[in-house]
């Protein structure tokens, strides 16, 4: 693992861990470099089909990299003390090359003369008379569009040798009306350095036959971009909202998407209602801003009802989805549905007699309920279904704490479960098996598949088959089912065994492994509308 300055080249850090995954690696790699956890908050991630990860962390101002250990370091040799003296060729015999000038008279102008060979020559070798002075470096003109260039200087338009005009080409013509005008970001295809501002121009024959306008030139992909910045505030009807949060990828080799993310917050209290009418003005102001790009956009946008600064306390009011390529708006309301769900958990429990030891309070939990909304965004930025198992199993040992877990995606040609993923004692031993559709307690978590299914005291249940739900090396308490059904369609199954923290799994746990669930398997879905195997 690789870690280094988001804004250069600079690395800061590097170290070698031994881990089966890059999430696991990644945990690894920031204990040993004195931090902890996994993704870092707000970050984004890629992952190249030679399967490096690319971590951007723009809190921080960093970046990591992790790819395959190999014997080469990507740290630089460190440079030798001393003064460095470059090294060259020494010179060759320089005596026959140059022999004194014979006395004898000169060879006649008809003898062809000796061809001379210029010697490479170091300073070391050189005469003081000799020596060439050094060529003054060669100053770099920086690129630069015309947001930034200050007016008086402004480029002028590419003109002919003065010459004597005459009088009819002095006198004013009209501006050039096809003259492109200075634009925004990746809309303004033309070269804005050979277009000049239309006060600047310089009066032009009217035909334009002697100097034609100089054609549309590719921007420099070095070059700098003129960037609409997002407004800070604003208001939609009777809400105010504030920019809380942005997140920017630009289409690359590994992820083909222009994807854009933003966060908004307005006042405690505020409706969903009004909380979703803010979010529809931004996401116009948003689709607005990249309207210019080619197909492939992807824009996230959360309103929260409040602000934070690490992890937001609760799920967001509103989130919406656009995706460009489908034409399709995902309108969710995240903070209500779980409220929702968890008020009818209430209802439907029976009454307990007392308060069970360890459990978690409501600020507890709504602090992993924002946990999983934030660390299931990091799923877009994943390639495989694999990926994304794997990924959701790291998140549900840092939310819920299990000793094993196994992630299967479904096989509809033979009907049957296919382990894709396990962490856990006899891990190795199941990944590949085939769960029967129906069979045990996977059976009947798949006939509902609207919610978590947690089981307590599993072994004593009658539906409990020792082949598909039990784990070797392992004895069995109490099991979760995560079902992942995405548009209808049965897409895998999720199993946790025995939680560690706490006397079995709580109706709070069922609810966050739910909403877990459902972002996997929309990311499942769409691998598969992808065909990503």
């Amino acid at each position: 693992m690789v870690v280094s300055n988001l804004a250069g080249d600079e690395i800061r850090q590097e170290v070698t861990v031994d881990s089966p995954n890059w999430m696991a690696a990644l945990r690894a790699g920031r204990t040993e470099i004195g931090e902890s956890g996994g993704v870092p908050t707000g970050s984004s991630c890629s992952v190249s089909p030679e399967g490096t990860v690319t971590i951007l962390d723009p809190m921080a101002r960093r970046r990591f990299v992790l790819a395959v250990a190999n014997s080469e370091s990507f740290v630089p040799p460190a440079a030798p003390k001393g003064p460095v003296v470059p090294p060259d060729e020494a010179p060759k015999q320089a005596a026959p090359e140059q022999p004194p000038a014979p006395e004898a008279a000169p060879a006649p102008e008809t003898a062809p003369e000796p061809k001379k060979r210029n010697l490479k020559q170091t300073m070391a070798y050189m005469p003081a008379a000799e020596a060439p002075a050094a060529a003054p470096p060669k100053k770099k003109v920086p690129k630069r569009t015309m947001a930034y260039i200050p007016v008086d200087q402004v480029p002028k338009a590419s003109e002919p040798a003065p010459a004597q005009a005459s009088p009819s080409e002095t006198a004013p013509a009209p501006q050039p009306a096809e003259a492109p005008k200075s634009g925004f970001g990746p809309a303004s295809s033309e070269a804005p350095m050979a277009s000049p501002a239309p006060a600047a121009s310089p009066a032009t024959d009217g035909t334009q036959a002697e100097s034609p306008a100089p054609a549309p030139q590719v921007p420099d992909a070095d070059a700098p971009s003129v960037i609409i910045a997002d407004p800070d505030q604003g208001t939609v009807g009777a809400t105010t909202w504030t920019l809380h949060l942005t997140r920017d990828a630009e289409p690359s080799p590994e992820n083909p998407l222009t994807y854009r993310e933003r966060s908004y917050t307005v006042a405690a209290g505020t409706s969903a209602d009004d909380a979703e009418a803010v979010a529809r003005e931004r996401l116009a102001a948003v689709q607005a801003s990249v309207a210019e790009r080619p197909r492939g956009k992807f824009i996230v946008i959360a309103v929260f009802d409040h602000a934070w600064s690490q992890r937001p306390e609760r799920p967001p009011l509103v989130t919406l989805n656009f995706k460009d390529w489908q034409d399709s708006l995902q309108v969710d309301r995240p903070l209500e549905r779980l409220a929702a769900a968890a008020r009818a958990s209430r209802e439907s429990a029976p009454p307990v007699a007392a308060e069970p030891a360890g459990r978690r309070t409501t600020d507890e939990h709504d602090q992993r309920l924002a946990t999983a909304f934030e660390a299931s965004q990091d799923l877009l930025f994943l390639s495989t279904p694999l990926e994304g198992l794997e990924f959701t199993l790291e998140l549900f040992d840092d939310l819920l704490g299990t000793e094993a877990q196994t992630a299967c995606l479904y096989d509809i040609d033979h009907d049957v479960y296919r382990v894709a993923a396990a962490t856990g004692p006899g891990s190795d031993a199941i990944r590949g098996r085939a769960i029967p559709f129906q069979a045990g307690l996977f059976g009947a978590a798949a006939k509902t598949p609207q919610s978590a299914m947690r089981v307590p005291n599993a072994t004593s249940d009658p539906r409990f088959d020792e082949a598909s739900d039990g784990r070797e090396g392992l004895a069995i308490r109490d099991l979760m089912y995560v079902p992942l059904v995405a548009q209808g369609r049965s897409l895998g199954m999720v199993q946790l065994v025995n939680r560690s923290h706490a006397k079995g799994f709580s109706q709070a746990d069922t609810d966050l492994a739910t909403y877990v669930g459902q972002q996997l398997a929309r990311f499942l879905y769409q691998a598969r509308l992808k065909g990503v195997g």
